[in-house]
């Protein structure tokens, strides 16, 4: 699982162009139909332009959507919503990793994995794997799991290794590095929250217990702390690198107002309300 270099793939997001690929088709149906297994992708062709704009602009998605898990998850901060926080939490982090990736140059899914065969600026080259030939090497980085966020994150700090050269912040570097050594843990850990209620509740009470606003990070129970750290970690990269590459696509245009990425954060997230309150007549039927 090879990616660019920092200088290879500012390079990368740099060329974007608006004229190639499709903004109304999402990337995994444009991958299965347009992408032929084992053809590397070279620069300059309509195959190697096409898929970079449309990876380019669901990095800038993946952007705007870990923010808004990132910013979901401080307002979930109350004890009873603490295993939903837990589960938000994990998304921005995969959405900012899946950014990462695709900044330099390669996707992952179940099915789908492109990575980078060589990446000499004006010489890109990028090699495509689909179905089994996919499937069976995400696998095999994931020493044998197959779900596909398992084979994810496994790819993930395959590739995120060979940033740790250009990654010296302490902080920054927690989004490359595993937790316990397991690639594996935060979707683990997810799903546990997600689908055992008996886990679920259990945070719920810890966070009832231990946490105080004041101190904030110190005082989420274990697991919600380490998830939140490696969430932060990862969206601060992500969104560092957007800036150090000057990523800016049309992926955002259809929502309204200003067409910048910072502009849609601020519309959509930073300044939106905060919804609606729970009707007093439904509330009536919880209690």
């Amino acid at each position: 699982m090879v990616i660019f270099s920092e200088n290879e793939a500012r390079h990368f997001c740099c060329s974007f162009d608006g004229s190639r690929g499709n903004t109304l088709e999402s990337l995994l149906p444009y991958c299965k139909r347009a992408l032929s297994n084992s053809k590397n992708l070279r620069e300059g062709t309509s195959d190697f332009e096409d898929f970079r704009s449309n990876l380019l602009r669901n990095s800038e998605r993946n952007l705007f959507l870990s923010a808004s898990n990132y910013y979901s998850m401080h307002r979930l901060l109350v004890a009873g919503f603490a295993s939903w926080a837990y589960v938000t939490s994990y998304y921005c982090a995969f959405y900012s990793a899946k950014a990462i990736l695709g900044m330099f140059g390669a996707c992952v899914e179940s099915d789908i994995l492109v990575d980078v065969f060589s990446g000499g600026i004006g010489s890109q080259e990028l090699r495509v794997k689909k179905d089994n030939a996919a499937r069976n090497h995400l696998v095999t980085l994931a020493g044998g799991k197959r779900g596909s966020h398992q084979t994810f994150w496994s790819a993930f700090y395959r590739a995120g290794a060979s940033l740790h050269a250009y990654v010296t912040d302490p902080t920054l570097r927690l989004a490359l590095t595993p937790i316990t050594n397991d690639a594996t843990w935060q979707i683990e850990n997810r799903n546990d929250i997600n689908y055992d209620t008996l886990k679920a509740i259990g945070l719920i009470n810890d966070f009832d217990r231990s946490f105080i606003t004041r101190g904030f990070l110190a005082g989420l129970p274990g697991i919600l702390n380490t998830q939140n750290k490696v969430s932060e970690a990862l969206i601060m990269l992500a969104f560092k690198y957007a800036k150090d590459f000057g990523l800016s696509t049309d992926a955002l245009h259809v929502l309204s107002g200003r067409r910048t990425l910072t502009r849609k954060l601020k519309r959509f997230i930073f300044k939106a309300g905060r919804g609606i309150a729970v009707a007093g007549n439904v509330t009536q039927l919880f209690i």
